[in-house]
C-alpha cells in the first residue's frame, strides 16, 4: 500500500508539473510509473499500457515545443520574434521563476518584432498568439496528465 500512495503522490506531482514549469510533469509521471512496474513485477501496469503512456509522453514534450512556436507563427512572427519569446523565456524563468516564464517569452516576443521593424500594435498582436499557444499547449498536457492519473487510479484500485 505504502508503494501505491507514493506513486500517487508522484503522479500528482506530475499533473502539478504540467502548470509549473519547472517539474517535468508528464515525463515525470511516466518514470514513475516504469519504476512502479518493475517493483511490482508489471502486475498492474501491462508493456501495453506503459507503451502508450511513453507515447503520449512524448507528444507532450513535442507540444511543448511546437505548441507556442505554432502560437507565434500563426500570428505571423518573424525569426526575431521567435527568438526574442526564447531568449525572453530563459532570462525570465532565471530572474522571476516559473512566472517569469511565460512573462519573459511574451516581452521577449514584443521585443524581438519591434526590433524586427514591427509596430507596437503588431508586435503585441504576435505575442497574444505566444500567449494563446502557451495556454493551449498546457491546457493539453493538463488534460493528458489527469487521463493518464485517473487511468492509473483505475488500474491500481
Amino acid at each position: 500500500m505504502t508503494k501505491e500512495l507514493l506513486l500517487v503522490f508522484v503522479l500528482l506531482l506530475g499533473v502539478a508539473g504540467t502548470l509549473l514549469p519547472l517539474l517535468p510533469g508528464i515525463p515525470l509521471m511516466f518514470i514513475a510509473l516504469m519504476i512502479y512496474g518493475f517493483f511490482d513485477s508489471w502486475v498492474h501496469f501491462s508493456p501495453l499500457f506503459l507503451f502508450i503512456i511513453g507515447l503520449l509522453t512524448i507528444l507532450t514534450i513535442f507540444l511543448d515545443y511546437f505548441g507556442t512556436l505554432w502560437g507565434v507563427t500563426k500570428f505571423g512572427a518573424t525569426k526575431k520574434g521567435i527568438w526574442g519569446g526564447v531568449l525572453g523565456s530563459i532570462i525570465g524563468l532565471l530572474f522571476m521563476g516559473p512566472l517569469g516564464l511565460l512573462w519573459g517569452s511574451i516581452l521577449g516576443v514584443v521585443c524581438g518584432e519591434l526590433l524586427a521593424g514591427r509596430a507596437l500594435l503588431s508586435a503585441l498582436k504576435v505575442s497574444i498568439g505566444n500567449l494563446l499557444g502557451f495556454l493551449g499547449t498546457t491546457l493539453l498536457q493538463l488534460a493528458i496528465s489527469l487521463i493518464i492519473f485517473f487511468w492509473v487510479l483505475i488500474k491500481l484500485y
